[in-house]
């Protein structure tokens, strides 16, 4: 438990960081703090007892990489958005992740954005709503990507006849 708690405080000690380096515009300080911050976040993403206190610093990280125009590593960056949606999901914020997904698919590389559609897809599902409508936004040229995604709701959905629904879409679409 007191590793927790100090791991805790430095991660509030990076966000902190990140918010200065996000008001001065300071690339080395964005990446130094929003990687030091993942390093001390990244045991505590593991309950959502400590997700919940991660929510508001891994938004300084990503809203101070995104101010610079972080593009060394897209991957690093993705992981940010998506550990933040972890944290905003399990407590129901849906219109939090949405507001986060609509960062993150201009900071992101369109290369990388297939991460970015499957938890704007589970997101919709979680909450009920009709993925069929969003999931038509996407290119028809990302085929492969729309399949993904369905096989993703396909895994996350507890119903059994919307787990074949996700398999039958992804089979279609990679026949077509």
């Amino acid at each position: 438990e007191s590793l927790a708690r100090l791991r805790s405080m430095a991660v509030e000690h990076f966000a902190r960081c990140c918010e200065y380096a996000q008001e001065t515009l300071n690339t080395e300080l964005a990446v130094f703090g929003a990687k030091n911050l993942w390093n001390q976040a990244l045991p505590l993403l593991t309950s959502p007892t400590t997700r919940a206190s991660l929510v508001h610093p891994l938004q300084l990280a990503t809203r101070a990489l995104v101010a610079v125009h972080y593009a060394e590593d897209p991957l690093f960056l993705l992981g940010l958005f998506a550990a933040r949606f972890d944290c905003l999901s399990d407590s129901g914020q849906w219109e939090q992740v949405h507001s986060m997904l609509a960062e993150a698919f201009p900071a992101v590389p369109n290369a990388f954005h297939r991460r970015l559609w499957a938890l704007r897809m589970l997101a919709l599902s979680r909450q009920g709503k009709d993925v069929v409508v969003a999931m038509g936004k996407m290119k028809e040229s990302q085929a492969r990507a729309q399949a993904g995604i369905w096989l993703v709701l396909a895994h996350a959905s507890s119903k059994r006849s919307d787990q074949l629904e996700g398999y039958s879409q992804a089979i279609e679409i990679l026949q077509a």
